[in-house]
């Protein structure tokens, strides 16, 4: 019989793991197995309203991250909604988020900028992104909403220090 801790570590999102959901399925797949389904080299995932909000854009979408990225410029990615989040608790447990991969969009990166100051996002990156991270003020706010979670050690102004990394990406196709 396992213990609490050995289910944990099977359920870290180390990035070489991910859960989906796919219909009444949900299961825990690899990197390698996700990267041969949807024929990509990794994935972004998106809480839903962030995913739904992408509706509006056509061709290039500008993505924030805290801090840095693993994102590499030439790779495609398959843009995932959450279906249920993870989390990380103070012991630095993580639970992996589940995905939906039937619904995603497909890009390739053109380009990454890692720990950029908040204060130095340029006007042309927050013309390309999600329309509700148009601002400093917009962009701090989601950073602590979709990190604090997953950071439960930090104060929100330790956690905005760390930056954003920023990836840019043109869409190839849409699924679902």
């Amino acid at each position: 019989m396992s213990t609490d801790m050995e289910k944990a570590s099977r359920r870290t999102s180390e990035g070489l793991r991910i859960g989906i959901v796919d219909g009444e399925l949900e299961v825990v797949i690899s990197l390698a197995e996700f990267q041969q389904r949807l024929g990509v080299d990794g994935w972004i995932r998106l809480h839903p309203a962030d995913f739904d909000a992408m509706n509006v854009l056509n061709d290039r979408w500008v993505h924030f991250n805290l801090g840095t990225t693993s994102n590499v410029v030439g790779h495609r990615y398959a843009i995932v909604p959450i279906v249920r989040a993870g989390e990380r608790t103070a012991d630095g447990r993580e639970t992996l988020a589940y995905v939906e991969p039937r619904r995603s969009r497909i890009g390739r990166c053109i380009g990454v900028r890692q720990n950029v100051a908040l204060g130095e996002v340029t006007a042309t990156d927050f013309a390309a992104s999600l329309p509700g991270l148009r601002s400093t003020e917009q962009l701090q706010a989601a950073l602590i909403k979709r990190y604090s979670k997953m950071n439960p050690t930090l104060s929100q102004r330790a956690l905005l220090a760390n930056g954003c990394a920023i990836t840019t990406l043109r869409f190839d196709e849409r699924h679902g």
